[in-house]
């Protein structure tokens, strides 16, 4: 279970990249479009990752879950323990960033790490001892010196928290305090800093959304009223 209504989600960014295309359209030739938004389908899209392990494994040798190069079944490419009990990830996929780890932990950089095969086990039990041996401050320092494609894994509160994704502004705030994620295709000026607008309160906009829905002013505030005494 995904914890949050994926299909939902999903249908109303298709239909906003939707609409955007068709105003696009609409510009350039002066003829509208018919928009055909399907839930289950976005709710298909989401589980892309999924869909293309399976076509990789039955185009190879029918590998499970977790058995193919980009589902954990390599060793430079997995999530690691460390000493502490926190977890990082490596995804030292290409030659120059496998070796670049091997050279900066002190291991041999065998080439066949990157290749899927029995082989693995041995590798695997290898990196897991190493990042074992260390906290998870330490791997956070080694990351932070080299280029070697090995990053933390958050907790939302840190996320919530961390400096590069608070200076790009991917937060909001609305006022009442809740914090939401703002669209990573927020403009920017050219030029200037971006001017982000605070995310709206729950009920913020309520009154002037009736009002545009035609309803009467007296109408809105009687069930404002209605809202207030039932809490």
């Amino acid at each position: 279970v995904p914890g949050f209504q994926v299909a939902d989600i999903g249908g109303a960014l298709y239909a906003v990249s939707a609409v955007l295309a068709a105003l696009r359209v609409r510009d350039r030739t002066g003829v509208g479009a018919h928009i055909d938004i399907s839930m289950t389908e976005a709710a298909m899209g989401f589980a892309l990752s999924g869909f293309a392990s399976h076509i990789a494994a039955a185009q190879t040798e029918a590998r499970g879950r977790g058995e193919t190069e980009l589902a954990g079944g390599i060793a430079p490419y997995r999530t690691y323990e460390t000493k502490d009990g926190r977890y990082v990830a490596l995804a030292a996929l290409e030659p120059k960033f496998w070796f670049g780890f091997c050279a900066a932990v002190g291991i041999e950089p065998d080439p066949a790490a990157l290749f899927a095969g029995p082989h693995q086990v041995d590798f695997m039990a290898k990196l897991e001892a190493l990042f074992r041996s260390k906290t998870f401050a330490e791997w956070l320092s080694l990351s932070e010196a080299t280029d070697v494609c090995l990053e933390p894994v958050l907790t939302p509160a840190e996320a919530l928290a961390d400096p590069h994704l608070n200076a790009r502004n991917v937060f909001a705030a609305s006022a009442d305090g809740a914090r939401s994620f703002r669209s990573p295709l927020h403009p920017k000026e050219s030029g200037s800093e971006a001017s982000p607008r605070e995310a709206p309160g729950q009920g913020e906009h309520t009154r002037e959304i009736l009002l545009e829905a035609g309803l009467s002013a007296d109408f809105v505030a009687k069930v404002a009223r209605l809202a207030v005494e039932k809490g």
